[in-house]
């Protein structure tokens, strides 16, 4: 690590941090630089994996041929514009965290067919900055410098070259341009962009105001939405999933409101993720649409039930075990009250364990249940089984 503390700000204020253009081997060792000593030990060992596969794959001396275009009537770089690989510099707000098995995966099946012209946008300065095709340029820069031992000055490199400077369109033209062919955007790369598009471009674009009001929503409390790649997902107030907080069905509100409850539940000192964010968001949601009114208040009122099921903090573990205990109980006796097998028993007398499988409304059944027990006003919900006193918290 370079010593800088990696907490919820700081991955917070990461969106609105501006001049970040650097060269391929300074975006290699910022990457890297994040990250903790064993996993930088790890993406270094798979890439000198990856890198003698390709020497095995290759012979060096048909790489090495003048102009250093890396290309003999086009044999493995597609004819294009050229630009020397030193005169290419990487936007950092524009780019994506780098997926390092795709890094691999190039040089393992590197193939001349599939290598693509690096997309580049002229700034104010006339500097060229690469927008799209990062993963392929770290790579050539792995066979280039690493493996060929060649400077970057000496390689050109093929590029297009986007018209206009304004970075809020090519930012927009790089999320429609990633499709089934180049590693897909996911949640968080979805959420970084609208963020970057806010903060630092100043886009109103309501889609992306919404994302930036989520986020702020999070950082109010303490928590920041988190990814493998930024080996943060054990850092206290990780969100370690992105299907809510990108589901514009669920409003900014919800993630406020789910924010407090993990505030409220332990300070927000470890990461949350699981059923429990699964759990939380679709119940806050559910709230407000059956006209319940969610203050802090209330959200400390749940919080503090849900604090009850071990005495400390919640546990979604715990609370998946206490609801399949008490769903197995109504299930044996429902069978025995009519005497005879029911579909949702195992032909030795055992409830069958699909049927204790987590839905919806086998966790709103038993989490509404709880909170009823302690005068909480909950949506309205389908009682499909009554929880007993003692299968409470």
């Amino acid at each position: 690590m370079d010593g800088q503390m990696r907490d919820a700000a700081y991955f917070n204020s990461l969106f609105s941090i501006d001049g970040r253009d650097v060269t391929i081997d300074e975006r290699i060792s910022l990457l890297l630089g994040i990250l903790d000593d064993s996993k930088q030990e790890q993406i270094r060992k798979g890439l000198k994996t990856s890198m003698n596969v390709f020497k095995r794959n290759h012979r060096k001396e048909d790489f090495l041929k003048e102009p250093m275009k890396f290309t003999e009537h086009g044999v493995w770089m597609p004819e294009a514009m050229y630009a020397k690989m030193s005169d290419i510099k990487i936007d950092e707000t524009m780019q994506r965290f780098v997926y390092w098995d795709s890094i691999r995966k190039i040089l393992e099946n590197y193939k001349s067919s599939e290598c693509i012209c690096i997309k580049v946008y002229r700034d104010k300065n006339g500097e060229l900055l690469c927008w799209d095709g990062q993963h392929t340029l770290i790579a050539l820069y792995y066979i280039c410098v690493v493996i060929l031992g060649l400077k970057m000055n000496e390689i050109d490199i093929p590029i297009m070259v986007s018209p206009g400077t304004d970075r809020a369109d090519i930012r927009r033209a790089s999320l429609g341009e990633n499709g089934g062919n180049k590693v897909p955007f996911i949640g968080y790369d979805k959420y970084c962009f609208a963020n970057s598009i806010v903060e630092l471009d100043k886009s109103t674009d309501p889609e992306y105001l919404e994302i930036n009001d989520k986020k702020n929503n999070l950082a109010s409390y303490g928590m920041f939405l988190s990814d493998a790649r930024m080996n943060s997902n054990h850092i206290a107030g990780a969100l370690t999933r992105s299907n809510e907080i990108m589901d514009p069905a669920f409003h900014p509100n919800i993630t406020e409101y789910f924010a407090q409850w993990c505030y409220h539940i332990n300070g927000c000192n470890r990461p949350f993720g699981g059923t429990e964010v699964d759990l939380m968001y679709k119940y806050f949601d559910k709230c407000v649409n059956s006209g319940i009114e969610v203050t802090e208040e209330y959200v400390m009122d749940v919080a503090e039930v849900c604090q009850g099921i071990n005495g400390k903090d919640f546990s979604a573990d715990l609370f998946l075990e206490r609801m399949q205990t008490s769903l197995e109980r109504d299930l044996k006796e429902k069978s025995d009250a009519k005497d005879e097998p029911e579909y949702y028993m195992t032909s030795d007398g055992e409830v069958n364990r699909n049927q204790l499988k987590k839905t919806d409304e086998k966790m709103f059944n038993y989490f509404n249940q709880v909170l009823e027990s302690h005068d909480i006003a909950v949506p309205e919900y389908d009682k499909t089984w009554n929880v007993e006193e003692n299968e409470l918290f």
